[in-house]
């Protein structure tokens, strides 16, 4: 049995609509310039708390902590609903449980929005564990991020780490994971290769026959029987 980690925006599901979504609410709630989907794009991963510190400027010290917070409120409202998972995820992640691996999901979104979204999208059956941060708590980075939940022995130094982003490669060498990045989420392939990833993917069936060739185990459970 192997431990996968997988990131979850742009790796597992594509978060950007509803993003899109709350962060035009929340900028029309308190009167600031509203971002394209591109100028949002980069910010998916990093945090979105980044994307308002710039929109805010000189004003956020003072207004940062309230945007958040209405901007999650939205986010728990409706942004949840708007995530769409990958095609080809659950077919994927499905595959791996049967094999009796342990999947994880180490993500920059708060842990309680981050289990919502995988319960929409019925993953939730079939991932072990997930790990984010809590709502209040400003995302260090995920190198510094998994190092605590390390420390606190919820995740082993072997395994896997699969991530669309530089940040994501750079954690899986740093705790001695194989780093596997892909290309479909909003990471680019050089902040991959330059985060020290071994393997690059460019869609998830790729990905599921590396991976079927990297771990050959038999498939020894029923998954509808053992997610009852």
């Amino acid at each position: 049995m192997s431990m996968i980690c997988f990131d979850l925006d742009g790796t597992l599901v594509n978060p950007l609509p509803g993003v899109v979504h709350c962060v035009r609410d929340t900028c029309t709630t308190f009167d600031l310039p509203c971002p394209t989907p591109e100028e949002i794009r980069p910010f998916i991963g990093p945090s979105v708390r980044g994307l308002f510190s710039k929109l805010l400027g000189a004003q956020a010290p003072e207004r940062l902590d309230a945007v958040m917070a209405h901007y999650w409120k939205v986010f728990g409202e409706d942004g949840i609903f708007e995530h769409q998972i990958y095609e080809g995820v659950q077919l994927l992640l499905g595959r791996l449980k049967r094999q009796d691996h342990r999947i994880n999901v180490v993500t920059a979104k708060p842990a309680t929005f981050a289990r919502q979204v995988a319960h929409y999208l019925d993953l939730n059956l079939i991932i072990d564990e997930i790990f984010g941060p809590a709502i209040d708590q400003p995302w260090p980075g995920k190198v510094a991020f998994m190092k605590s939940v390390c420390q606190g022995g919820a995740l082993c130094t072997s395994g896997y780490l699969v991530g669309d982003r530089g940040d994501d490669m750079r954690a899986a060498v740093e705790f001695g994971l194989t780093p596997v990045g892909v290309t479909w989420g909003f990471g680019t392939r050089e902040e991959l290769l330059e985060g020290g990833a071994t393997h690059i993917f460019d869609d998830i069936q790729a990905l599921d026959t590396w991976l079927q060739q990297e771990l050959p185990d038999p498939e020894i459970h029923d998954l509808v029987t053992r997610a009852e």
